[in-house]
């Protein structure tokens, strides 16, 4: 079984180092992340996979990130890029 599915105090542990590491803004729409709502609300926190497990992501911690529930559920299994890749400009020559 993995890591974040294991039980409620390594669940608790990880959303805690991982909010600590990259704040409380959600990686797929960047907006706060409000950690007083429930892990079930829409806005609440949840931890998502930059590289989805069904196409080789692992449950380590660089491959986390914060995000809204709601933001989480409507990506599904979608891949999308870090957000320092997105903001990254592309030179033309």
């Amino acid at each position: 079984m993995s890591g974040l599915h294991a039980g409620g105090h390594r669940l608790v542990a990880t959303r805690i180092r991982i909010v600590n590491r990259d704040g409380a803004i959600c990686r797929r729409c960047s907006k706060p992340i409000d950690l007083g709502l429930s892990g079930l609300h829409p806005d609440g926190l949840t931890v998502g996979h930059i590289i989805p497990q069904d196409v080789g992501g692992s449950d380590a911690d660089d491959n986390l990130a914060p995000e809204h529930r709601r933001c989480n559920l409507a990506a599904g299994a979608r891949r999308d890029p870090p957000r320092a890749i997105l903001a990254t400009p592309i030179r033309r020559t």
